[in-house]
């Protein structure tokens, strides 16, 4: 585990206060294999991907089978809840799971991969 994450992310509480590196690399440190795993995931299962992209609890629950890992769909989905429960991941209709800035900033941590952003230009506003 390595690198540095982004320095402008949310909290994983109310407050403003961001986590430092050595908050996040505790944190990570501190993290039972099951959510290591489950972050470690979306880069593998998505090489190309960006951002703050979701991947879906069944796809997943695929991933687990192939790391011959002992955990199930249900096992993952309650993991997965409580990983949004701690405002590191956000549900999207239903089973979906698309990690918050937070969230990609561990997934970082773990993996040492770093999605980068989208980059969509604003649109300006109609002048009518």
């Amino acid at each position: 585990i390595g690198g540095n994450f982004p320095i402008r992310i949310q909290s994983m509480t109310t407050t403003d206060t961001m986590p430092t590196t050595e908050q996040m690399m505790a944190y990570v440190h501190s993290l039972p294999d099951l959510y290591k795993t489950i972050f470690w995931a979306f880069p593998n299962l998505e090489p190309g991907r960006q951002a703050g992209d979701g991947v879906a609890i069944p796809t997943l629950a695929r991933y687990f089978e192939m790391m011959n890992t002992q955990y199930g769909e249900e096992e993952i989905g309650e993991a997965c809840r409580r990983l949004e429960e701690a405002g590191l991941l956000e549900r999207k209709q239903k089973i979906f799971v698309h990690p918050t800035q937070v969230g990609e900033s561990l997934i970082g941590v773990v993996s040492g991969h770093w999605a980068p952003k989208r980059r969509i230009p604003e649109l300006p506003k109609p002048a009518w």
